[in-house]
């Protein structure tokens, strides 16, 4: 049985034949794992990649509306289905409205274990560590990158650091170490 999409050169040979994506033919699509989003192939499209491919999801926002979607605004699967392009699941969105609608809107109050300042993160920020404290695991929390560098340091290591920063940069000025010749 031959296909319509099958098609042969002048010697018979089967030639790679494409069909144009359009809403009839909807479920031509493929699946990316890499992405775990359907791409189709259209390669007149402003946003086709060099193959010729766009992601369903804009392609068929497109169709349904008659709205170009350009560089700067994304689609939001209202229902998170991502295979789920029909017209009500899709919602056109600039890329910051996007961010904030997948960004956790729950916050952490924390202790950093340093200076045992409260400060707060997003949970989605420090999730796994959070698991690792439900399961009985040693973990620690640092408001700043400088908590979690002194943490670590004896208050001789902290001390001696302190005096060769005042040594290299006295009176405000970097002194310049200059080279020395070797005979």
């Amino acid at each position: 049985m031959i296909h319509d999409w099958m098609k042969r050169d002048s010697k018979g040979r089967f030639i790679r034949f494409r069909q144009i994506w359009s809403l009839e033919t909807f479920d031509d699509a493929i699946f990316k794992k890499g992405i775990g989003r359907y791409v189709v192939y259209l390669p007149g499209h402003h946003r086709a990649n060099g193959g010729g491919y766009v992601l369903r999801a804009i392609a068929a926002y497109e169709a349904y509306t008659g709205d170009i979607v350009t560089k700067e605004f994304e689609i939001h699967h209202k229902y998170e289905n991502k295979g789920n392009d029909t017209r009500e699941n899709l919602e056109k969105l600039t890329k910051s409205q996007h961010r904030k609608v997948h960004q956790p809107k729950d916050l952490v109050e924390l202790i950093c274990d340093y200076c045992h300042q409260k400060y707060i993160r997003s949970r989605f920020r420090v999730r796994d560590r959070l698991k690792m404290m439900e399961e009985g695991l040693p973990v620690k929390f640092f408001c700043s990158q400088k908590c979690y560098q002194d943490c670590g340091r004896s208050e001789d290591t902290k001390r001696k650091m302190s005096e060769s920063g005042k040594r290299s940069h006295a009176g405000g000025k970097r002194k310049v170490m200059q080279k020395r010749k070797v005979i």
